[in-house]
């Protein structure tokens, strides 16, 4: 907030790109520094960080406080602190599956071999661990991940040919950016 509350004092003299920027690059390195942490933590604790960004998005599109925050991040193209998560969570698994890095959490990682000839056996599908009643590992990235995973569209875990050495047929940029465009919308809905 003392950032934001620093931007607020100059944001009638900067146009609304360089406010952007420096919003983004003060405010959401601090939120997205090991965000993958903050993995299915209690809603009260994720709607404090989730306020931090509703006030940066205010401060830098000079909203009210009394406005309705959706349309204003909606403007920005911002995903909501939840999703920020699990766009950082998928991106590792990602890594994990495609280039095996980093080791040790691709040694996390199984995929389950296809047995059946279904329409989703055709998609990359990781092995779900066993129910563990603790709630430290239903929070762990080896329970998440592969849940996150497997509930991916189909187009996004279409397996690569086996000449080309890769596991996933998406490139990295091509990933990523239907995987935003995954999260924003189930952040605002249409």
């Amino acid at each position: 907030f003392y950032h934001i509350h620093d931007l607020r004092r100059i944001r009638d003299t900067l146009d609304f790109t360089t406010a952007c920027t420096i919003g983004t690059s003060l405010v959401h390195s601090k939120l997205d520094y090991c965000n993958s942490l903050y993995l299915n933590l209690p809603a009260y604790q994720l709607d404090r960080l989730q306020s931090i960004q509703n006030c940066l998005a205010r401060t830098i599109c000079r909203t009210s406080k009394f406005s309705h925050i959706t349309p204003t991040l909606q403007s920005l193209h911002w995903l909501k602190v939840r999703e920020r998560i699990e766009y950082k969570v998928l991106s590792l698994t990602y890594n994990a599956i495609q280039f095996q890095q980093p080791s040790y959490l691709s040694e996390l990682l199984t995929i389950q071999p296809n047995t059946y000839n279904t329409r989703s056996s055709t998609a990359i599908t990781l092995k779900r661990p066993s129910v563990v009643r603790a709630a430290v590992v239903k929070r762990s990235f080896f329970h998440c991940a592969p849940a996150m995973w497997n509930s991916l569209p189909l187009a996004m875990r279409l397996p690569a040919p086996v000449e080309t050495g890769k596991v996933v047929a998406l490139s990295e940029s091509q990933f990523h950016s239907l995987l935003k465009t995954h999260l924003f919308l189930k952040s605002f809905p249409p």
